[in-house]
């Protein structure tokens, strides 16, 4: 799924291309806020998975103890400190692929847990965020019920039959 990024690349230098270049004339401020974006876009993905290397508990081979122990871009390693801090993530800019729920999946299930939580929460009426919570709950498995099983779905939309092993 990483490489993926590849095509998505491609597909937002186009666009940004189109955005910024859409006649024929061209000057060196179109230019430079096309570099401008394409980098920031280019270092978002990169610092992302830079982290899925850097990050890993593998110690099996050379390659992932050098990758566990290598250099890592300064905006990777202050995100992964303002994350280990109170589990902050800063806010997603226009030109990010990866959301904050990326973000926060890969930190987490690469063993960074924040040593302390957002203090902002505190504000926040805990009877409150349960009532929030049992509501989303019962949403969810509202909505899955709903939902046609594996089965009928691939029967419905690919076209297999219902009844083949």
């Amino acid at each position: 799924p990483l490489e993926s990024t590849s095509i998505h690349l491609i597909q937002s230098g186009i666009q940004t291309l189109l955005d910024l270049f859409p006649g024929r004339s061209f000057n060196d401020g179109d230019r430079d806020e096309y570099n401008r974006v394409c980098t920031l876009e280019y270092e978002s993905i990169r610092d992302f998975i830079i982290f899925h290397y850097h990050a890993t508990e593998r110690n099996d081979s050379v390659l992932w103890n050098y990758c566990r122990a290598m250099d890592i871009p300064q905006s990777l390693r202050k995100r992964i400190e303002l994350f280990r801090g109170h589990g902050r993530i800063r806010p997603r800019t226009p030109y990010e692929l990866f959301a904050l729920t990326d973000w926060i999946a890969v930190l987490i299930g690469q063993n960074v847990i924040p040593q302390s939580y957002e203090p902002l929460v505190d504000l926040h009426d805990i009877d409150d965020i349960r009532k929030r919570l049992q509501t989303m709950r019962t949403q969810i498995r509202q909505f899955a019920q709903m939902m046609p099983t594996h089965k009928d779905y691939i029967a419905k939309y690919a076209g297999a039959d219902a009844n083949a092993q």
